[in-house]
C-alpha cells in the first residue's frame, strides 16, 4: 500500500535534503543507508550502536558548556529565518545582535575567551 508521508513529513524532507532527493525518497520507498543519509544531511553523524551512549554525552556535555542564552537565539533564528525570504532573515539576525551582544553571556564568554579559560554561564550543570 502506497501513502505519504503525512504529519509534515514531505514539507520537511523536502526542505532538508532538497525536493529532488526527498521525491525520489518518497516515491521510491528505498531504505536509506547510513553512509547515504549522511552524504545527504540527513543525519548529521554516524557512530557505531557500541559508541552511541558516550557520544550522546559528549555532545550534551559540550551543550551544556555553551551560552543557553546564545542556543536559544541560534535556534530562534534559524526557524523564524527558514520561514522568510534570506533579506527578512538577515534582518532578524542584525536585531538580535544589540541584545546578545549587551548580555552577561556575551560578557562573560569575552572574559573567559582573554583569561585562557572555560566560560561559567548562569545554569551551567559542569
Amino acid at each position: 500500500m502506497d501513502i505519504f508521508p503525512g504529519a509534515g513529513g514531505a514539507q520537511r524532507l523536502s526542505r532538508l535534503v532538497g525536493a529532488s532527493r526527498a521525491l525520489h525518497m518518497m516515491l521510491s520507498g528505498e531504505p536509506v543507508g547510513t553512509e547515504h543519509a549522511l552524504s545527504i544531511g540527513l543525519v548529521n553523524e554516524v557512530v557505531p550502536a557500541d559508541a552511541l551512549q558516550d557520544r550522546a554525552h559528549a555532545f550534551a556535555r559540550l551543550l551544556a558548556s555553551r551560552s543557553g542564552v546564545a542556543q536559544a537565539l541560534i535556534k530562534r533564528l534559524v526557524y523564524q529565518g527558514l520561514e522568510r525570504p534570506l533579506a527578512d532573515g538577515l534582518r532578524l539576525e542584525r536585531e538580535a545582535l544589540p541584545s546578545m551582544m549587551g548580555s552577561a553571556e556575551y560578557a562573560e564568554g569575552l572574559a573567559a575567551f582573554e583569561e585562557r579559560r572555560a566560560p561559567r554561564f548562569p545554569g551551567d550543570v559542569r
